[in-house]
């Protein structure tokens, strides 16, 4: 069974780098089931609204495992949970008295008599997981081996899904700003959770040499709820994920990102198509200023007319 075990814990964590959210939950629970049978499981990662809509997760009589979204209006699963931890592997006997809970299980399958609950803690963008696995009338109790699969499964299975769920973030990010962004996921102290593949090409482009963990130093300032900038070749953007962790978009710096704030509000309106004239007067400044401004902008980005101003402009947005 160790060895079995071992075998299962490697898949998980193999699976949570190529699974996404929906797929995870259902994939690891049929592989569990090889070890541990049960017939119902239900996985909350917490917190959560005990009334809101939970996925219950059952084994039908062809033998595969569906999900099926429940609304368990009474006292089960607050029940199981409680308000303190539970222990890894601790089994709970359950009557399922709830009887509107208990009409939204498939017609064909029994009602849960036995549990087997964990829940493990987690400090990072899951506050904890609540995993619990049934048994219905007739079934063989959960046995002290099982237990302790159930013990030595259960922390992985909250690493596990914390990295499909921070990848889900950074490819929601991708998916946002395009192949021209990299997106990676620190901590307050600036470790390296979960990145695209650009991230070191972008890195280095900067820091020759950088190997991580460690974001760059200059990357590493937390201080403000958003921060945005420019440092050497490289700009970026930080936003708080939770209270632990960052979400950090880099991006090659190029376009308007080589001017200064004062060039780039005078070609933000150059390329609006305003005149020099009606650009100082917008600006509060001369004309002549104006067209200092124009020609420092102009050989700063090699262009030579308004029209490609308005193109740089227009690129610069978009990303």
């Amino acid at each position: 069974m160790i060895r079995h075990t071992n075998s299962l814990l490697l898949e998980i964590h193999q699976a949570a780098k190529k699974r996404d959210v929906e797929s995870f939950k259902g994939w690891v629970l049929e592989r569990l089931a090889t070890l541990v049978p049960f017939r119902y499981a239900v996985w909350l990662s917490v917190p959560v609204d005990f009334d809101a809509p939970q996925a219950l997760y059952g084994f039908g009589q062809d033998g595969r495992l569906t999900a099926s979204t429940q609304r368990f209006s009474g006292p089960i699963l607050p029940m199981i949970a409680g308000q303190a931890e539970r222990r890894a592997g601790e089994t709970v006997p359950i009557g399922w008295d709830d009887q509107d809970a208990a009409a939204r299980l498939p017609a064909d399958n029994p009602q849960p008599r036995q549990a087997l609950a964990t829940q493990v803690s987690d400090h990072g963008i899951v506050a904890a997981s609540l995993l619990v696995v049934f048994r219905v009338a007739g079934d063989a109790p959960f046995s002290k081996e099982e237990r302790s699969v159930v013990e030595m499964v259960a922390p992985h299975l909250v690493e596990a899904f914390r990295t499909v769920l921070l990848r889900h973030l950074v490819g929601q990010a991708v998916h946002a700003r395009g192949d021209h962004h990299a997106t990676l996921v620190a901590d307050g102290s600036g470790v390296i959770h979960e990145g695209d593949s650009r991230c070191v090409e972008l890195l280095r482009a900067q820091w020759p040499g950088w190997n991580g963990p460690l974001i760059p130093e200059e990357l590493r300032d937390f201080s403000s709820e958003q921060r945005t900038g420019c440092h050497g070749r490289v700009c970026y953007q930080s936003r708080p994920i939770n209270d632990e962790l960052w979400l950090i978009e880099i991006w090659e710096r190029g376009g308007v990102d080589v001017l200064t704030p004062s060039e780039r509000r005078v070609a933000a309106l150059l390329a609006d198509g305003l005149t020099y004239r009606e650009a100082a007067r917008r600006l509060g400044i001369t004309v002549s200023t104006v067209t200092n401004h124009a020609n420092r902008i102009y050989d700063k980005l090699n262009i030579r007319n308004k029209a490609q101003l308005a193109q740089v402009v227009s690129q610069s947005r978009d990303v």
